[in-house]
């Protein structure tokens, strides 16, 4: 079985590697799509989104009131993806991942989840933020 339960996972020797790889080439021939991202997430996500040719727009730290702001705006493009991190590195805040599932479908949106600071100590059995927040097969 499949130890974070996870349709799509990424495995590799650095995890700046594995997120900055995922953003990057995912968006980067495609300037048509949006990739929307929390204003305090790790550097390797900023990275990844710096190194693609989508339409980047931020929202405010885990606020929900401007991700759907920034959702509205992105509704022109192609393709959405809203970028967080499952715990932020820095503070150890936890994404809403029930609001931000709701928003992501709301708006059709693709959503990016980084679990490389919440994976093996988070949640009962240590798989990460959707294990703690019960939100497994809710919406990745």
């Amino acid at each position: 079985m499949n130890f974070v339960l996870l349709r799509l996972v990424f495995i590799g020797g650095s995890c700046h590697t594995k997120v900055g790889g995922a953003c990057g080439p995912y968006a980067k021939e495609c300037p048509e799509d949006a990739i929307i991202s929390d204003e305090l997430n790790h550097a390797s996500i900023i990275d990844g989104v710096r190194l693609s040719k989508a339409k980047r727009l931020r929202y405010k730290h885990l606020d929900m009131d401007d991700l759907e702001k920034q959702l509205k705006e992105a509704q022109g493009a192609r393709r959405r993806v809203i970028a967080t991190d499952g715990v932020f590195s820095m503070d150890g805040d936890v994404a809403p991942l029930r609001e931000i599932s709701w928003l992501a479908d709301k708006y059709k949106a693709l959503l990016f989840i980084d679990e490389c600071h919440a994976t093996g100590f988070f949640g009962k059995t240590g798989r990460g933020t959707e294990e703690e927040l019960e939100q497994f097969g809710k919406r990745v």
